[in-house]
């Protein structure tokens, strides 16, 4: 029976694993990998082949697992993250979490890049080639390690010289603390990703630990799955209220026994009329629904607790708890000034933009040049500050504006201002009017001279 089971356990390993088989049976060093067997299709490229497709299970959130997920997270011994990316799974369906996903990362995809060199000459062939699909996706897999804490990312088969796509590894699978790629959840050995033949094709994006209790970090979304898990609840007991004082109750009150025919066909009548909530009581018995009151009611109550949940959420993804629910035109913003709202959300794109541009330039592109891409050297990827000039130039005009308007006021007043001053306040060169003599004609000229008035 033994034998048995370890036959049938190292076919599982041959079919789904890729990897982990010693067809030798010699003994190996500690850490070491064992090779694939000759045939099999597991490729350095494509680590998602040394995992087995086992479905990870979606369980019921609370306070309590939230808590447990980062105590899995700093086991002195034995950390993994399984719990915390099942947590992350459930939290990036709620819809508003989804929403500033989705807005933080189109602050930064959508932005206009360039391949140029230290000097700022930007090499045209190189930028287009980087305007493709999977450069896109790439970004946002590079972006999601600042929510899920961090992104092993695989580049894809070459065809005509461009990567046909990018993927990123299950992140359960994946083990920031032994950087290995386990076969299974809890598994503590695995295939190394920062060396061997496989590390040319996956890129590896951690993120700076802020408490120092592991080496990579948690991700935004844990901060977020608190709220999330709060608002889920929140909004399931507020249909529940929904259901039972948002709907009428039928009230039905006989003397016929219960398990009676008459009964029956009374209760049977009830259950057809529509899907309303139905009683049945005895003619004596009274019923009381008790409805909070509508100035103080439960619903009230929920609608406050998922606005505020919502809050906290925009806060932590977009740096301003409006920032994804503010009406257009009303920010807060004066003439000239950006809002608070858009002030945040700036700096969120400049801090993003940073952390892309330095994967892109330390990782990707070094990697790029290992595949065969030939990258010439001193070439670096960089996001063009479009945004950044566009509100200086609005700011500019905006206090040019004032300016020259006070100095329109003094010089109604009968004062004057010296143009060196405007220019330097304003930016622009000022210089003085030239006053152009008006041109007569010569019958009016004559009519002024004193000799043809002689004549006359």
């Amino acid at each position: 029976m033994k034998e048995e089971k370890k036959t049938m356990w190292k076919r599982i390993q041959n079919d789904f694993f890729g990897w982990g088989i010693n067809p030798s049976n010699a003994p190996l060093q500690t850490g070491e990998v064992p090779p694939p067997p000759d045939g099999h299709p597991y490729t350095p490229k494509d680590l998602r082949t040394a995992i087995m497709p086992l479905q990870l299970s979606r369980i019921r959130q609370d306070v309590q697992t939230w808590r447990d997920a980062v105590n899995e997270a700093e086991n002195a011994w034995l950390p993994h993250r399984v719990k915390m990316q099942r947590i992350f799974m459930d939290t990036v369906l709620n819809p508003h979490v989804t929403a500033c996903l989705e807005k933080r990362r189109n602050m930064t995809v959508l932005r206009e890049f360039a391949i140029q060199d230290k000097a700022g000459v930007i090499n045209e062939e190189w930028t287009q080639w980087f305007h493709d699909r999977w450069f896109d996706d790439m970004l946002s897999y590079i972006l999601d390690a600042k929510f899920f804490g961090y992104s092993l990312v695989g580049i894809g088969d070459i065809t005509d010289g461009l990567p046909e796509e990018c993927f990123i590894i299950k992140r359960w699978d994946v083990s920031p603390d032994r950087d290995n790629v386990t076969n299974m959840p809890y598994m503590p050995s695995g295939v190394p990703f920062l060396e061997g033949p496989q590390a040319d094709w996956h890129i590896w994006v951690p993120t700076s630990s802020e408490i120092g209790a592991r080496r990579c970090g948690y991700g935004l979304l844990y901060k977020v799955a608190m709220y999330e898990i709060l608002l889920r609840d929140c909004i399931a007991q507020w249909a529940d209220f929904a259901e039972v004082y948002g709907q009428p109750t039928r009230w039905a009150k006989t003397r016929k026994l219960q398990g009676d025919p008459e009964f029956m066909m009374l209760e049977t009548a009830l259950q057809n009329m529509a899907s309303n909530p139905y009683i049945i009581t005895d003619l004596d018995d009274q019923l009381e629904i008790i409805e909070p009151s509508k100035d103080n009611g439960a619903g009230g109550t929920y609608e406050t607790l998922a606005f505020a949940c919502e809050r906290q959420i925009s806060k932590v993804l977009l740096g301003h708890a409006d920032a994804l629910d503010s009406t257009p035109g009303k920010l807060g913003g004066t003439q000239g000034e950006l809002s608070p709202q858009q002030s945040a959300m700036a700096e969120i794109e400049a801090v993003d933009g940073r952390f892309c541009e330095a994967v892109v330039n330390k990782e990707l592109i070094p990697k790029l040049k290992k595949l065969g891409f030939n990258i010439p050297n001193g070439l670096y990827f960089k996001f063009m500050n479009d945004g950044e000039l566009q509100a200086k130039r609005k700011t500019d005009d905006a206090n040019a504006l004032a300016t020259a308007q006070w100095v329109k006021m003094l010089f109604d007043a009968g004062l004057n201002v010296d143009p060196t001053f405007v220019s330097e306040k304003t930016g622009a060169p000022i210089l003085k009017k030239e006053v152009t003599p008006v041109q007569q004609d010569p019958f009016t000229v004559n009519l002024k001279s004193k000799s043809y008035q002689n004549k006359l």
